[in-house]
């Protein structure tokens, strides 16, 4: 309206100072020349301008713009308001598909947070199926991931081709059976868009298509490229990290594909999708889409075989500390223990639960006492106690005698960070001590009663033969008959007694022969079932029914037998039991010996008034008794019989709450000087 009021006030000036100057005959020429020229420079304005608009419009980047005619003035409001309204349908539909692309790129977000927080190789996979299918729509879609150190593809195909059914496939592929594009993508690190299937083909897998009856006519592939600090050849100049892919060799041979600085696949896998049971093809945004995927995904890999191969590190050094044979065990500066391994547990008894956040004092005492704890020492004094004898406290409360030897841990900065103990049980170690110097003094005992015995026995001998000499000459009154009887019978006690030393301290003459374990055993609790009924004590017997033959001295292992049956008979209280057992353990492990498969143990054990310490030093000892009427010579003659035979005999008792002899016998015999080899940790 502006232009127009503009126009007519022109319009009214111009031809009113016209009409002054001319004449109505030349004013009115004139005037219409005038206003046809005016109206011609209008329309040709305005033309220009359209044409302007339809240029820009034609060379803009919005698809599907309608191609605008060069037109005459008479249809161009027409023809713009026609197009003005496609333009505003191509708008509508561009604003469409820029919120289906957000919710794609939010579906990728959220896929991306979900993997993120999950190193697992399947779920990765999951996700990235999930994506491409769901996000994208596109119901053929595969991932092939290369296992490290093996250069074999595991190809994860999913074809969603009709309502609610799905086709899930894994197949393993050795590189260099790879095929077609998918072997092109990996040896030159590039993304391709097919837009003709059929010309360029994807490749088979282990002789097939990999989707096999597919509709596809396009399709992309999308390398996942390693980081370049991903592999350690990185440090050498032939490695392919190295080269942009833009410069990777397009030539398909072995020697391009592989890495010649490692011999390795220079990527971590493929994906991919096609058009298949889909209307619309594969287009530049999917492959954008599905590339910025890949590099997150490839990141994702990545981390995934740095924390698989971090597990496998922490295993193997897990498996080398549980599989040691010496405890070990590590505390803070605090003396708070933060790890131990298996052999630590199992010489505890307490779990590794239980263990971590104890304080260590309350769990490795010195000898003197756990004021003066050797790793408590280390923390404080910053010394290392090396092979220092220390005491485990276990979880029952008994000690167990170990070997220690104790570090400082500290860090990159010298720092010391806590303390490393490692302990070795050595309750085999002293029991054989105190076997040892038990042997040493029963040695030197043995040797002084035989050498005592023949002493003895010579005077005997003429005090035998004088009364014997007056009992011929009768010269013995009648008064005194009685008392040179009892002197001759007490003459017979010495001299049994004499005999029994002397059968203790002489060696090399056993009788073998192979006996049955449980029958020798039941034959010996017969001898003394009188003895059991009288005191009014239970034997119970327990055997394995293992009917194999024990090369041994029958008569002399049933007096032992005997000797330790009748001592838990005695020693027990009425209404008590004596229990008895019989075992042929194989290759266990036991408190005295590492390999038990070539010997038989029997335990006796009583829950009688049992043994102090300091009568357990001297149980066999010749002449050590705590019964009234004893001799103090069965534990002692037993000891004997056993060593001879090859054997061990143990006591294990507490006062008040009886007493277990465990009697160890080689299954086979025994040449004398021989012994049953006994290990222990020092020996390995």
């Amino acid at each position: 309206m502006r232009s127009l009021a503009i126009h007519v006030i022109l319009y009214a000036a111009g031809f009113g100072a016209l009409a002054k100057v001319l004449p109505w005959a030349a004013f009115a020429p004139v005037a219409i020349v005038v206003s046809l020229v005016h109206l011609y420079l209008t329309e040709w304005a305005k033309r220009r301008r359209y044409n302007a608009a339809v240029d820009e419009a034609r060379t803009s980047q919005i698809e599907g713009f309608p191609k605008l005619p060069a037109v005459g003035s008479r249809a161009m409001d027409e023809l713009v308001l026609e197009s003005l309204k496609e333009l505003s349908a191509e708008l509508e539909k561009k604003c469409c598909q820029m919120v289906e692309k957000n919710i794609q790129l939010l579906s990728l977000k959220e896929i991306s947070a979900t993997i993120i927080s999950s190193l697992d190789e399947s779920r990765i996979v999951d996700s990235v199926h999930s994506f491409l299918g769901r996000g994208l729509g596109f119901k053929e879609v595969f991932v092939g991931i290369f296992t490290p150190d093996t250069d074999r593809i595991h190809i994860y195909t999913l074809r969603e081709a009709f309502a609610g059914e799905s086709l899930y496939l894994e197949r393993v592929v050795p590189f260099q059976d790879l095929e077609g594009l998918m072997r092109k993508v990996v040896v030159t690190r590039r993304s391709v868009l097919i837009n003709d299937a059929g010309l360029h083909p994807m490749g088979d897998v282990n002789g097939s298509p990999l989707f096999a009856e597919s509709t596809m006519s396009s399709y992309l592939i999308v390398p996942m490229a390693k980081s370049k600090l991903s592999k350690e050849c990185w440090t050498k100049p032939d490695c392919l990290l190295k080269s942009p892919s833009k410069s990777a060799p397009e030539k398909l041979d072995e020697e391009n594909a592989l890495c010649p600085a490692c011999g390795r696949v220079p990527v971590l896998g493929i994906m991919g999708m096609t058009d298949g049971f889909k209307a619309a093809a594969v287009s530049q945004l999917d492959l954008l889409a599905v590339e910025a995927l890949a590099v997150q995904i490839s990141t994702l890999l990545e981390n995934s075989q740095l924390y698989n191969e971090l597990k496998r590190s922490e295993g193997f050094r897990d498996n080398v500390i549980n599989s040691m044979m010496n405890g070990l065990i590590t505390a803070d500066t605090d003396g708070i223990v933060l790890l131990a391994n298996q052999a630590a547990e199992r010489l505890s008894g307490y779990t590794s639960e239980e263990l971590r956040g104890s304080r260590i004092e309350y769990l490795i005492a010195g000898r003197s006492g756990a004021d003066n704890s050797p790793v408590e020492r280390t923390i404080r004094e910053h010394k290392n106690a090396v092979q220092e004898e220390a005491w485990l406290i276990k979880k029952d409360g008994r000690k167990l005698p170990i070997l220690l030897n104790t570090s400082l841990l500290v860090d990159e900065d010298k720092r010391v960070q806590g303390v490393l103990g490692m302990f070795l049980d050595i309750t085999r170690i002293k029991r054989m001590e105190q076997t040892i110097r038990q042997l040493d003094k029963l040695a030197a005992l043995g040797r002084f009663s035989s050498s005592m015995a023949h002493e003895i026995r010579n005077p005997l001998a003429g005090i035998v033969a004088g009364i014997e000499y007056l009992k011929r000459a009768r010269a013995i009154p009648a008064n005194q008959k009685d008392n040179i009887s009892f002197i001759l019978r007490e003459v017979n006690r010495i001299d049994r007694l004499i005999s029994d030393i002397l059968n203790a301290v002489r060696t090399g003459d056993l009788v073998y022969q192979p006996v049955e374990m449980e029958s020798l055993i039941k034959s010996s609790i017969t001898g003394i079932k009188d003895l059991a009924k009288k005191n009014k004590v239970k034997i119970i017997l327990k055997s394995p029914g293992d009917t194999r033959p024990v090369m041994l001295d029958a008569d002399r292992i049933t007096q032992v037998m005997i000797n330790l049956l009748k001592n838990a008979v005695e020693a027990s209280t009425p209404g008590g039991e004596v229990h008895v057992e019989v075992s042929f353990p194989g290759e266990e492990s036991d408190v005295l010996f590492d390999d038990t498969e070539n010997l038989v143990i029997i335990v006796v054990k009583d829950d009688g008034v049992g043994f102090s310490e300091e009568e357990k030093s001297g149980i066999f000892e010749p002449f050590f008794t705590t019964k009234d009427e004893g001799t103090g010579l069965g534990l002692y003659v037993s000891h004997s019989i056993i060593e001879q035979h090859g054997g061990y005999i143990l006591v294990d008792s507490e006062k008040g709450k009886g007493s277990v002899f465990t009697v160890y016998l080689p299954l086979e015999k025994v040449e004398h000087g021989e012994s049953t080899k006994v290990s222990h940790t020092l020996g390995r």
